[in-house]
């Protein structure tokens, strides 16, 4: 079946819980027993998380309403895809009908990728319920998964091929490992209720112990995953500092030449034993540290740093000669600084005033991060 079949059959069920005013408010039920225990403990109000999440906001309603499609209420109608079907069905066809039994009949489990083809398929392997990873035929939630990956999803098989509903969470290797041992203590406490005593997968009350238990762990599934969402937002970015403890920032200082002084500046630079040429074909140095290392002096944050891959040696900076202009680069405005007295001393007049232009690491960062 085609994706867009798929998600227009998602799109009329959705449709029946916006029309049937019982479903509209069993959903709303559902949506608050999946989010009001997180939003309650971090103080958040539903407009607060959806400005969290931003473009995330539809993961986890797609979460919740496929949660909600596979869930059974005591009282007549049980099951809002049997409603939709017994009363609506007949609209739909047979691909579209075997896909939403499916979602209804579906549970999530944590899964852990083990292979991938960007835009094709993703191996998975079930954490919970343990066997060999299976391939899922997945088209763009592929291209966005690397193997190691933790995830909570639904996977189902639908003509043939073995495929996720829509709704994917993913997970840190630390979050996982938490979520995992919640499950465990879930499915432990249902084996006991129900007098299990070993744990042997090829009998059948074992998968259905387990399969009954993940069905009833939807809310805990959303709940870890929007525990992490909520802890990134409001954890402050760290603050990069160099080696020296220098808060990071890229400085840029252009010093202009004297006319027809570029050979006798290029002379003095090779002279000097902290500036290594680049090759021998460019008129560029890398600037290094020269004795010991460079020390932080009481910055606190992360470190980034560069060295040379062949010495080992600080690298401070470095340094073009261009036509008409020596541009000086560093990572920090201390850095330039030293740098500039360091040319005052070896240039003297053959260069002119220098003018620093800065950019900062998290300016860079989320450039680095537009298309």
């Amino acid at each position: 079946m085609a994706k867009s079949e798929s998600n227009k059959a998602v799109a009329n069920l959705m449709g029946w819980v916006e029309r049937e005013a019982i479903w509209g408010a069993a959903f709303e039920t559902a949506f608050k027993n999946h989010t009001d225990a997180i939003l309650e403990a971090s103080a958040l109000s539903r407009e607060d998380l959806g400005e969290i999440l931003g473009d995330a906001a539809g993961q986890l309603f797609g979460c919740i309403f496929e949660d909600f499609a596979a869930q059974c209420f005591e009282s007549a109608p049980h099951n809002m895809v049997d409603d939709y079907l017994k009363r609506r069905g007949w609209r739909e066809s047979v691909p579209s009908r075997r896909y939403m039994e499916a979602l209804r009949d579906a549970v999530m489990s944590l899964y852990e990728v083990t292979d991938v083809r960007p835009g094709e398929w993703v191996e998975v392997r079930d954490l919970v319920r343990g066997a060999e990873p299976v391939r899922v035929f997945e088209h763009l939630g592929s291209k966005e998964m690397v193997p190691w990956d933790r995830l909570g999803a639904r996977v189902v098989e639908h003509l043939g091929k073995k495929v996720f509903t829509g709704a994917i969470l993913l997970y840190s290797a630390q979050k996982s490992e938490a979520l995992k041992g919640q499950i465990d203590a879930s499915i432990a406490a249902t084996f006991a209720q129900r007098g299990i005593k070993r744990r042997r997968p090829e009998r059948p009350e074992i998968n259905a112990a387990i399969a009954d238990t993940l069905a009833l762990l939807g809310p805990t599934f959303t709940a870890n995953w929007l525990a992490e969402r909520i802890a990134d937002h409001a954890a402050p970015p760290p603050t990069l500092v160099n080696s020296e403890g220098d808060m990071l920032q890229f400085a840029e200082t252009r010093f202009p030449l004297r006319p027809g002084a570029a050979v006798q500046i290029a002379s003095r630079l090779d002279l000097r034993k902290d500036l290594l040429r680049a090759d021998d074909s460019s008129l560029a140095w890398d600037w290094f540290a020269e004795g010991d290392p460079c020390i932080n002096t009481g910055g606190e944050g992360l470190s980034l740093e560069v060295h040379d891959a062949d010495t080992g040696a600080h690298l401070l900076g470095s340094l073009q000669l261009d036509e008409g202009v020596l541009r000086l680069s560093t990572n920090s405005v201390s850095r330039a600084e030293r740098a500039t007295k360091m040319l005052r001393t070896t240039l003297g007049k053959l260069i002119g005033a220098g003018l620093t232009s800065l950019t900062s690491a998290q300016d860079v960062i989320e450039g680095a991060r537009e298309p």
